[in-house]
Order: structure tokens, then sequence, then C-alpha cells
């Protein structure tokens, strides 16, 4: 047989099969070995040394008689001869020397007659050794026996999400052990032996993805797509006549087909509440990016993007902190998830608009109530926010400017949201949580603290007011596609 060749035959007929464990961020990869590769072995033909035992016949006669007998004569079977007695004893009789004689016991005595059993004699023995010998030799003899396969894995997953060259996502890990232990996938990595590698059972491989934040603009939630590029590699030990060694037979890499696998993410919409009153009350302005359906007629509502954000964080990110905070119902923070939760467009109370920057928040775009003679009761986004609330991704920072076109005479107010993926400030005028605010007949300090829910103001004005002052505002996702 030609070792080599079957092996290759083999590993071109594996099948790997991926399936979701859990959430979906966790997918096994399932190593099928073709179903007549018996268990993974190789059935071969050996040269073997073997031990087999041999069978000797023996049957060996006495070739003398040592007893008197009555026939002179050899029996054919010394079993039936029938002794008279033993050979007699010789008398020593002493010489002229003092030395012993020698002679022989008188022809008399050493004649196998009758009567001559009474004389006494030296016993001896008449007898036959007959029987078979068992003698051990090895002999080199064929033999059909199953060669075990060592399997060894080599892998390579590479981002597809995004245009260009795929590269190894960042964070992931692999077990080899049905996710007992964990380690950091970081490149091409190499198995030399799977869990379940017992004959008969499937080989497996753990993928384990991080969370993931997306974009949400359409009600759609976008997902990461990977490629897991297979090899495998087979090997055997093939019994040599001895005193050789083992003879190893190993195939090169053979890559698999590759296989899919699609992660999902927390999608996350921009969201930006500017509201006419304190506490979240008035009038609402609604803005999202300028590639947003979301709040419009072609779209999903604000509460359906939210409840599809939490949803997929209670799936992915179960206890967050925004599925928290949309979940509460005690003011001042459930007065803003209920702001999140209700708001939709609606005449002269809700605009939704989609804008990502807008150099004059007094646009007939943003215009609540046009007023009468002079503008006079004109209502619009200018001047017009005394609390907000932003939703976004971390990262997402929100800008706020009390001059139009976005100039920043007076420091401008900043939002930078962090895995909380909100912020929420019930004013706008004392930002800072070290400043004590006294009251008179004449002014009510304001609520405090301004912060609700995020607590991620990274900018404004110690010595102007930011409520009632936006005049023009920009606000910018990560530029990370996926983010952790």
């Amino acid at each position: 047989m030609d070792h080599a060749v079957a092996l290759n035959q083999i590993a071109s007929r594996f099948q790997a099969r991926a399936s979701i464990v859990g959430n979906g961020l966790t997918h096994e990869i399932r190593l099928d070995p073709p179903a007549d590769a018996l268990g993974l072995s190789l059935l071969d033909t050996v040269k073997s040394l073997t031990a087999v035992p041999v069978p000797i016949q023996v049957d060996l006669a006495f070739l003398g008689k040592w007893v008197r007998t009555l026939v002179p004569d050899l029996p054919a079977d010394p079993a039936t001869e029938d002794p008279i007695g033993g050979m007699p004893i010789v008398p020593q009789i002493l010489g002229p020397l003092a030395a012993l004689t020698t002679a022989l016991p008188p022809s008399s005595l050493m004649m196998s007659e009758a009567g001559q059993g009474t004389v006494a004699g030296v016993p001896e023995a008449l007898g036959r050794i007959k029987g078979t010998i068992i003698q051990t030799v090895e002999r080199i003899a064929d033999v059909t026996t199953q060669l075990p396969i060592s399997v060894a894995l080599r892998c390579l997953v590479t981002d597809e999400s995004s245009t260009g060259a795929s590269s190894a996502p960042v964070g992931a890990e692999f077990s080899t052990d049905d996710g007992a232990t964990w380690s950091a996938l970081a490149g091409v990595f190499t198995i030399n032996s799977l869990a379940g590698a017992a004959a008969g059972t499937l080989r497996r491989l753990r993928l384990r993805f991080p969370v993931r934040f997306s974009e949400l603009t359409t009600g759609v939630p976008e997902v990461m797509t990977f490629k897991v590029q297979l090899s495998v590699q087979l090997s055997v030990d093939v019994p040599a006549p001895p005193p050789a060694p083992p003879v190893h037979v190993s195939t090169g890499f053979i890559d698999l087909p590759p296989v899919p696998l699609i992660v999902p993410t927390i999608p996350v919409p921009t969201i930006l509440v500017l509201c006419e009153s304190r506490l979240f009350a008035g009038r609402k302005l609604v803005l999202v990016p300028s590639n947003s359906l979301i709040g419009t007629a072609a779209g999903p509502t604000l509460a359906a993007a939210l409840d599809l954000t939490r949803t997929a964080l209670d799936l992915l990110s179960p206890g967050s902190a925004l599925s928290v905070f949309l979940g509460t119902a005690v003011p001042p923070a459930g007065l803003a998830a209920a702001t999140l939760k209700s708001a939709a467009a609606s005449a002269n109370q809700v605009i939704v608009a989609a804008h990502s920057q807008v150099d004059n928040l007094d646009g007939a775009e943003f215009v609540f109530d046009p007023g009468g003679w002079f503008g006079i009761g004109r209502v619009s986004g200018h001047d017009f926010a005394r609390s907000l609330i932003c939703i976004g991704r971390p990262g997402t920072v929100f800008d706020f400017f009390n001059d139009f076109n976005q100039v920043e005479s007076v420091t401008r107010l900043q939002v930078t949201l962090d895995r909380r993926l909100g912020c929420a400030l019930q004013q706008l005028e004392i930002l800072d949580p070290n400043l004590v605010v006294g009251e008179s007949w004449f002014y009510t300090a304001p609520p405090r603290p301004a912060e609700v829910y995020g607590g991620t103001v990274t900018s404004f004005s110690s010595g102007n007011s930011h409520e009632g002052a936006i005049s023009s505002l920009r606000f910018a996702g990560p530029s990370v596609r996926f983010q952790p």
C-alpha cells in the first residue's frame, strides 16, 4: 500500500461544518472524517515478527538391558519387558596386593534363568522417554491491522466584513476542549490534537468573537462575516520488519473548502434629542445621521430602533447600562428614557430630521411655530434646547455651539459617549458639579446634577450658559465600522 496516497485521499474528503453555540458569538466547527476511514484509521497489511509454537515429537527407548530378563533380545517397546531382578552384586575379594577385585559376578548369576530372581542384586531401571516438546520460534508474517491516523489542524480566520485586505479578528479566541479553556486567536495557528479524537467521534474547534457595536440606520442590524480556512495534515506510523523502527508517513497540509461564519453585532442608533424645557419636557427636535432612516417616514420609529438595540444588548451584553436606563421609570432618568421611547414626528411638537450637522438651527426645517407679525412668537431649534439626550456608539462626539456655523467664540458644549452608549442632561445652564449655585427671589438654581445618565460631558463653558443658547451643532460616530 502507498500510505501517502491513501492518507491524501482521506484528507481531501474531510468535511468541516459550523454551528452556533449560545448567543451567536461562539461557533463550533466540526471536522468529520470520511465514513470509510474506519473511525480515522488506516487498514493495512504489514510485515510483523510473530512468535509461532512448533511441536517436536520425542520417543527414546533404553538401548541396553540393565536388568535380568528371560528373553535376551530387546523388545520393540521397553514397556513390554518383564524383568526378573536387578543386576547382581559383584562380591569384592581382597587380592594379594590388598586391592579389590574387578571381576564380574560368575556367569551363573549373570544368566537370566528361572530362580535367579531371588538372588540379591542392584535395582536398575528399564524405561522409555516419549512425548511432545513445544519450541517457540519467530517468523515474519503478513498481518492485517488498523493503523491509527494522527490529525493536525491548521486554521486561519479572516475578517471579511470590511472592504480591502482581509485581517485576523482582534479579540477573538479559540478552544479545543469544548470551551473549558480559551487562547487568543492571532494569525495562523496549528493544533496537533483535537477534542473527541477517539475513533468514531467528531473533531471539534470552537471560535469565540468579542462584542462589537455597529451603527443602526435602517432597522436592519449589521452582521460581521468571517472566513475560516482549515487545513488538515494526516500521519501514520507504519511498522517495519524488525529490528527497523516504524516508518512515519505524513501528508502536507491540505486545504478544505472555506467555512463562512456570521457573527451578530449590537446595533446602536445615533440619536440626538433637544428638549424645549428642563427635565426633558416641552417640544422636541430629534436629529439622526444624514444617512439614517430612523424616525422618518421610510424607516422604523425611534422606539423600534431602541427596542432592537435593547434586545441585542440583553442577548450579547447582559446587564448593560443602556438597557437598564431604557427600562427605568424613576425620575429624572426615567423621564429621559420615556422621552426617547415616545419621541415620534408630530406636527408642531416633535420634528425629526436626518442631519449630522446643522449650521443654523433657525432654518425652515426646524421651525415649530412660525409666529405672527414680524416673527413674534416664532419657535425654532435656534436657542431652543434646555435639556438634551444623546444616544450612540462609544466614541461618538456631539458638539454644540452658541454661534451659527459651528463657530466657537464661546467654549463649545461637548458630549463624548462611552460604553454606556448615552448621556442625558436635565439642564444646560450649570454643568460643573463642583460649582455651588445659590437661589434668590429672582433666580432658581437649575436641577443638579446635570447628568442623569452617562456623565460624559467633556467640554463646557464655565462663564457662559448653554441653556437656550445653542445655534449650531454637529455629531459624528467613530470611524471604525465595527467597534469594540
